[in-house]
């Protein structure tokens, strides 16, 4: 039976303009504040385009946040898997849904700026 959230997210995905590359590349991001210290979360993406990108992590982070992403040192078959994904970016958390699989882990797509 299909998850009526993934569903959701699907159209979602249909919508876009720009082609959605499916890949799991190592990022690492951190909140985009002067006013705090920074903290950084590994994770791995979920998908991406040139216009944004989507990636789990263990917890829910609000939409508006604006969020510093850098991918880690890519070689060999990861190079080809990660195309035109930016290295170094800025963006804003666009929309944040748990998921059930895995159990606890949030799904979170960003708009580049």
């Amino acid at each position: 039976m299909q998850d009526q959230r993934e569903g959701t997210v699907s159209k979602m995905l249909d919508r876009r303009e720009n082609t959605r590359f499916k890949v799991n590349l190592k990022i690492v991001f951190s909140p985009f504040s002067s006013r705090r210290s920074v903290v950084e979360h590994s994770t791995l993406t979920y998908d991406y385009s040139h216009q944004g990108a989507c990636f789990e992590f263990g917890q829910a982070i609000q939409p508006g946040t604006v969020l510093f992403i850098r991918s880690e040192q890519v070689t060999g078959e990861e190079r080809q898997n990660a195309g035109l994904f930016r290295t170094t970016t800025l963006a804003e958390v666009k929309w944040c849904e748990k998921t059930e699989n895995p159990p606890g882990a949030f799904r979170v797509g960003v708009s580049y700026y």
